[in-house]
């Protein structure tokens, strides 16, 4: 058997393309015609950022919607029409999931929704819906006014989705929903099978719905996260999560009450037992749940507080707590305690895999030790921080296991300086980045453009890619980096808006809260979100318009016919 036929056996093919980018799949289907099928077919089968890139895109995807399993709807309001979606609808064949994301025109979504219920009314798994209905966004992405209303007689986008009868994941997040959208929508509910939920909209949920989600959801849920809550709905929470046997992963979001409180307090490691990660998002006062976090919770290795209240106390309880913890992340707190971020830090560095701090308010310098031993580190975030030459070079030269890091709108009084100390340890063999595969410089304004490659160059060993988003640097230098190193892949977007930049200002801090689609935490992977990290997820790019090598190029290209008779291929990208 030789090299080719070895790759016309569909499984193998299919575990390679795991491991290839999306360029190199179109390439693919030129080795020849049995090939090129097999490559289309799985080319198809998960729609994402880097098909909208090719031309004709909307054209493409209809003409290979029979292949396309999961489905992701992104930005289209240009590109659909009434008649199009019709076009797509009939011709999926076997979709098992749908994301839908910057579509302002709700009827095209409910369009669409109406016309995939009658053939995946019972075979829809998974269905997620964010910033949809809207024509503007502040700069944070907020909704700011729905683009139109629905006529009486007309379905709403909840009234599809609650028609759908096996939802597995359902994810509902900046779309102007208003609480009684969504209790209306969990009454009609037809699924009886949700085990992962997302809801997250602009006003507290109702007590109802959350009544709703404990009788008919909470026993098999995996993953929750309810982004905002009034108090009477809290309490409802202990209720929830007494039957919520089954979850991994729990996010909640602001709480609104007037009187400080101790929340989910009642709740244990013996409620929920297979819980793993955990991320408390705004709370407003201080020690809010600091009963809670002193429940035992050996089990939860993921621990994260965006815009929170970390008091020492509340830092010590965590220390005391969550012995084996592995991913800790600390993004933006409203309110937070040097000596106990310092202790956090300190008494959990050797064991923490991933760690992302952003916006304390303080200096790196002040809560980090270049005396750390980080042999477990292998994802590292800064964002919104002034960060200094000893941290990082003693990073550098002690993490060697690293293989991601993020550095999002920090600041450094001496660049010249952090970089020149990084060469030193470049030069003299102690920087340890054998493993270091993915390096984030985003909105680094640093006056000398020059220090940019001189980074890269100083820690490049196995970079594979490099994002430069909003970072003060020209087109003709990233345009000399990609030449210098070709195998590593550059994303440079002049226009990108750091998660960070514009919320955390590094003096004012935190202070209107997160949510689903603002918020760079979701802490299930699984449940349609992505970012730098796999345990608290970063939520990078993956929102925004991607900028891909592939743009505007036609890849119309057959098989070699010198391989295969020169026959149309249905399944062709063309």
């Amino acid at each position: 058997m030789n090299f080719t036929e070895i790759f016309q056996n569909k499984s193998t093919l299919e575990n390679l393309c795991k491991f290839l980018e999306f360029d190199s799949l179109l390439e693919m289907r030129l080795v020849n015609k049995k090939i090129g099928q097999l490559t289309s077919e799985l080319i198809w089968k998960t729609i994402n950022e880097n098909h909208y890139e090719l031309y004709n895109f909307e054209e493409l995807l209809i003409k290979n919607a029979h292949n396309v399993k999961h489905l992701l709807v992104n930005d289209m309001d240009e590109l659909l029409s009434n008649s199009k979606i019709t076009a797509l609808a009939s011709r999926l064949q076997v979709l098992k999931s749908l994301e839908v994301r910057y579509v302002y025109n709700e009827k095209f979504i409910v369009k669409l929704l109406e016309e995939l219920h009658g053939k995946f009314e019972h075979k829809l798994e998974k269905l997620s819906l964010t910033f949809i209905g809207a024509d503007e966004y502040d700069s944070q992405g907020r909704l700011l006014k729905r683009k139109h209303k629905k006529n009486s007689n007309e379905n709403s986008i909840y009234d599809c989705v609650a028609m759908f009868t096996n939802l597995k994941s359902l994810i509902i997040g900046q779309m102007m929903s208003t609480p009684q959208d969504i209790n209306s929508m969990l009454i009609k509910m037809q699924s009886k099978n949700l085990k992962n939920l997302t809801l997250d909209i602009e006003e507290p949920l109702l007590e109802e719905s959350v009544q709703i989600i404990t009788e008919r959801y909470a026993q098999n849920l995996n993953f929750l996260e309810i982004g905002k809550l009034y108090n009477n709905s809290a309490d409802e929470m202990n209720n929830l999560l007494r039957k919520a046997e089954n979850l991994e992963s729990l996010t909640i979001g602001d709480v609104f009450e007037d009187i400080p409180k101790q929340l989910i307090s009642e709740i244990s490691q013996k409620d929920c037992p297979k819980l793993k990660s955990i991320n408390l998002n705004g709370h407003p006062m201080v020690n809010q749940y600091n009963n809670f976090l002193k429940n035992n919770w050996e089990n939860v290795i993921s621990l994260a507080f965006t815009g929170s209240m970390l008091s020492s106390e509340t830092c010590d309880i965590i220390i005391n707590n969550f012995k084996d913890l592995k991913h800790l992340s600390i993004l933006a707190p409203r309110q937070c305690d040097q000596r106990g971020i310092s202790n956090l830090i300190d008494k959990t560095i050797e064991q923490l895999s991933e760690l992302q701090i952003a916006s304390l308010k303080m200096d790196l310098s002040k809560i980090w030790k270049p005396t750390y031993k980080m042999q477990n580190m292998e994802n590292l975030m800064f964002a919104e921080i002034k960060i200094d030459p000893k941290s990082i070079t003693s990073i550098l030269s002690n993490c060697e296991n690293l293989s991601e890091l993020v550095f999002d709108s920090t600041t450094c009084d001496d660049p010249e300086k952090l970089v020149s100390d990084i060469e030193k340890l470049s030069r003299e063999n102690k920087i340890q980045t054998h493993n270091l595969t993915s390096l984030a410089l985003i909105a680094i304004n640093w006056e000398d453009e020059t220090l940019i490659p001189r980074l890269i160059k100083a820690i490049n060993k196995s970079l594979e890619a490099v994002d430069l988003s909003s970072t003060q640097i020209s087109e003709e230098t990233v345009d000399q980096l990609e030449e210098d190193y070709p195998d590593i892949r550059f994303n440079f977007l002049e226009e990108f808006e750091s998660d960070f930049e514009s919320e955390y200002d590094g003096s004012s801090g935190y202070e209107d809260g997160m949510s689903q689609g603002e918020s760079p935490l979701s802490m299930y992977p699984d449940n349609g979100q992505s970012g730098y990290f796999g345990g608290a997820y970063y939520d990078s790019a993956a929102m925004k318009k991607v900028v891909s090598k592939n743009k505007g190029k036609n890849f119309n290209n057959k098989p070699n016919p010198s391989n295969e008779n020169d026959e149309s291929n249905e399944n062709d990208v063309d």
